[in-house]
């Protein structure tokens, strides 16, 4: 059996003979995928950029010139959500997709060009010579030469062969999600997925694949699966099957009875496998090749026929992955018409010495070269035409942020992005003879195929959530006079938000964006050592640590405090090492020969390392939490202290120095002796009580306004440490003793003996907007902050003193947020979406008590 080991992720192509690559990297399961539409019920959007780690973001990509001769790196993307374009680092996205296009029938005549490394095009012949074919194709906006070094094959697609990868997604059937297409391959990384493609092969067929994978998969592979397969009973199918189980590749041929064999074994770890499955349905022959690699042989490495017990059912493809992760980067279909299992090795011209020397468009014949004889050959007669591999001219060096577009035809093409235009995107490719000018309306898709950047974020790293965004980034101070803005990760700097903001959360705890550093550290001593850092991973990628050195300290939050390394145990070194994806960790080690070094690294997906089946956001959050700990950053007002709610649903730990009518004035750390107006407060908590949860028909029965009340309602409702409640109106409140009216009585009570004190509203008296309104006119970024000890806090913010979120509220003045301590963050309308209900102590408003029956039929009556 065939295997190579593959060095890294890459997917741009560049290299002589065979035009062997590394390989791009597999994608997470994706969340849900945004769709190309407006889900606030405005104009159809025109495109919808993906970001790492399940981000996206609608909007378009704005032109932008060409770099000064070389390549572009960045591009320029606006959203409604920011006041100016986004300029994104292309090897930080993921893809563009642009709005559906229909994939327009092929033109009579049309060819498939099959380039050496993945990339195809779709178009007409228009000439051939030594060094080039020039084809119109529908990818560009005029003819295309086509260097002849980089073409494999050209295929009619009038012929019988099929190529179903690289090709568009349309006829997969994936009821389990988990499949996509990722630089012209099918990806998978989601066990149990499946990915099922009907196709119309002939009864003897030949299914060439070439699948690769960065951690060694077990999967199934199905063919000449008929439609519905998978809801009939295995003893009535026909089947041709492998499966790839620890290594082993077993084949399957099944139907009234049964052949196996398990074949060479797969090492572990990253490596790819070309396989050529010949099935023949009329004799029920089941063979396998393995074409290329060291081990490779004409001789199958299983052959066996089994009487079939029905006639030929179809000719599909189904795959499952069961574990690790799995790309399909090539499948083609094709008639298999000779006695052994092996497909005819000639050009497709009449023989295996001829060669193709030139098209004459006009009569619409191939002009041949057999040995000495030079002849002329119908290209209507001819099928398909391998091109022999010869050395390719040295390509130099890659760009540095090669793109793959992809074309409503099926079409595919990588190179170095040039420039964007209100029409058109411009590619170098080695490829072509000159670059190609894409027109937009043909364009499904451009994607980021070169290797990831790693670009620390300068702040806490937060999940910004609208219905058209979900990306990852950071607040960062304004610039230039502008508001508090945004960081996004991948973007080369901020952008201000949009005046007024759009109704956005920003999510710190809880998200399931877990990222590492991938290093392998073991306790040698009682020293910890790096023993292993996996290829493509953030450490192996920034290439200064190595094996062997030890870990001194850590600082969880690049710039902040560190953590000795020592007395630390295996999960705490593991959790202080993960964190946000995107974030950055700060290591000091210490090499071979005891020199000390200080190396930042960059979080990412592909280095949180095993989780043992357990949650990504549960990692993430126990990570969070020790980090915390560790460097003492969850340090929080002491609860002895009061806690004070206001209507807005904000709430503060404050010393209460006194309370009446028109309000209460507290001491907070911002403040000496602050003045809450009475129109604004909810509730403070002067003691903690252990007291039960009110019953509901308690609760309704105190929040019931008696009708000799109405007139002139009560105010408060004091909760003593008894549990006893008591309605009244608020005198004063002092450190010794609370004075409150009860009915027509004053009453005082020690200060020690009263719990809560709850400031009452009657409903329909139009009290709740009041606090809102105090909460705006300030200058800023308005924002409300979830606290992880459930607190609120609502302000308009102007400015970050480290992860301390400064501004002014309405009814607090000079006010601050730690991001360190906030689960979330509302901005701008958000704040208002809350279920006022739902808030602490929000269900206190009372109800009049309705009037008499007597009298409601008397006035039901007009009497």
């Amino acid at each position: 059996m065939t295997l190579e080991t593959l060095p890294g992720r890459l997917t741009w192509l560049l290299a002589a003979a065979l035009c062997v690559g590394t390989l791009a990297p597999v994608p997470r399961a994706a969340a849900v995928t945004p769709p190309l539409a407006n889900t606030t019920g405005g104009p159809p959007v025109g495109a919808v950029l993906d970001l790492p780690d399940d981000g996206f973001v609608q909007g378009d990509v704005l032109p932008a010139a060409a770099a000064d001769g070389r390549s572009r790196t960045t591009l320029l993307w606006k959203s409604a959500l920011f006041e100016t374009p986004l300029e994104f680092a292309i090897d930080e996205i993921a893809r563009i997709r642009f709005p559906p296009r229909p994939a327009p029938a092929p033109r009579p005549g049309a060819w498939r060009f099959d380039l050496r490394g993945g990339d195809l095009l779709i178009g007409m012949l228009e000439a051939i010579d030594g060094d080039s074919v020039t084809v119109d194709a529908g990818a560009a906006s005029g003819p295309l030469r086509i260097k002849r070094s980089w073409i494999e094959r050209m295929t009619a697609l009038a012929g019988d062969a099929q190529a179903i990868v690289p090709g568009r997604l349309d006829g997969w059937a994936m009821p389990q999600g988990g499949w996509e297409e990722h630089a012209g391959s099918l990806t998978c990384s989601k066990p149990g997925a499946t990915a099922v493609r009907a196709i119309d092969a002939p009864a003897r067929a030949c299914y060439d694949l070439r699948l690769s994978w960065d951690d060694r998969p077990d999967f199934d592979l199905a063919f000449a699966v008929a439609p519905g397969a998978a809801d009939r009973k295995a003893a009535e199918a026909e089947i041709y099957r492998l499966e790839a189980n620890g290594g082993d590749l077993l084949a399957i041929r099944e139907g009234g009875v049964a052949k196996f064999d398990v074949a060479d074994g797969i090492a572990a770890g990253a490596g790819r496998l070309r396989l050529q499955v010949f099935v023949d349905q009329e004799r029920g022959r089941l063979a396998v090749v393995v074409p290329e690699g060291e081990l490779a042989a004409d001789k199958p490495i299983f052959d066996e026929t089994l009487a079939p017990r029905k006639a030929s059912a179809g000719g599909g493809v189904a795959v499952k992955l069961r574990k690790g992760n799995l790309r399909i980067d090539s499948l083609r279909v094709s008639d298999w018409s000779g006695a052994e299992a092996r497909l005819e090795g000639d050009t497709g011209l009449g023989g295996p010495t001829a060669r193709l020397e030139s098209f004459d468009r006009t009569t619409g014949e191939f002009v041949v070269r057999d040995g000495a004889e030079t002849r002329r050959v119908a290209a209507t007669a001819v099928p398909e035409i391998e091109f022999p591999e010869v050395a390719a001219p040295q390509p130099g060096a890659p760009p540095a942020s090669p793109v793959l577009i992809a074309f409503a035809d099926g079409s595919r093409l990588t190179g170095a992005l040039l420039d964007i235009t209100a029409t058109a995107i411009r590619i170098d490719s080695p490829m072509l003879a000159a670059p190609l000018a894409a027109p937009r309306e043909q364009i499904v898709s451009v994607e980021a195929v070169g290797p990831r950047g790693s670009r620390p974020l300068p702040g806490r790293i937060g999940l910004l959530e609208t219905p058209t965004c979900r990306m990852l980034g950071c607040l960062v101070n304004p610039a230039a006079g502008r508001g508090l803005s945004w960081q996004p990760r991948g973007c080369v700097g901020p952008v201000p938000f949009g005046d007024p903001p759009a109704a956005a959360r920003i999510t710190y705890r809880g998200i399931g964006m877990l990222g590492g550093v991938g290093i392998v550290a073991a306790k040698q001593g009682t020293h910890w050592v790096v023993t292993d850092m996996p290829a493509g991973e953030p450490a192996a990628r920034d290439g200064r640590l190595e094996p062997g050195w030890r870990i001194e300290a850590i600082a969880p939050v690049a710039g902040g405090a560190f953590v000795p390394a020592e007395p630390l145990r295996l999960e705490e070194m593991r959790a202080l090492l993960r964190g946000v994806s995107g974030s950055a960790v700060q290591l000091k080690v210490a090499d071979a020969e005891g020199r000390a070094h200080e190396i930042v690294l960059v979080r990412d997906a592909q280095g949180r390392g095993d989780l043992a089946g357990a949650r990504e956001r549960d990692v993430l959050d126990k990570a969070l939490a020790l980090q915390d700990t560790t460097t003492g950053s969850n340090r929080r007002p002491s609860t002895a202290l009061p806690k004070i709610y206001l209507k807005t649903g904000d709430s503060l730990y404050g010393t209460v120095l006194s309370a009446d009518a028109e309000g209460i004035r507290v001491k907070t750390d911002l403040a000496d002796n602050l003045l809450i107006p009475a129109v604004a407060v909810r509730a403070v908590e002067l003691l903690e009580s252990d007291s039960k949860s009110i019953t509901k028909e308690k609760l309704a029965r105190l929040l019931t306004l008696p009708r000799l009340q109405q007139a002139d309602p009560p105010t408060h409702m004091l909760r003593l440490v008894t549990g006893d409640y008591i309605r009244c109106k608020l005198l004063s409140l002092d450190e010794r003793q609370v004075r409150v009216r009860v009915l027509e009585e004053t009453k005082v009570l020690s200060r020690a003996d009263v719990a809560r004190l709850i400031w009452l509203s009657v409903a329909g008296d139009g009290s709740p907007p009041q606090p809102l309104a105090a909460v705006g006119g300030a200058a800023g970024l308005p924002v409300q902050g979830l606290m992880t000890d459930k607190r609120r806090l609502t302000l308009a913010a102007a400015r970050l003193e480290g992860d301390r979120l400064l501004g002014t509220s309405g009814i607090l003045g000079a006010a601050g947020i730690d991001l360190g301590g906030c689960t979330s963050l509302l901005v701008g309308p958000a704040i208002q979406e809350t279920d006022r209900a739902t808030l602490p102590y929000g269900q206190w408003i009372l109800t009049p008590a309705p009037p008499p029956k007597v009298l409601q039929e008397a006035a039901g009556s007009g009497g």
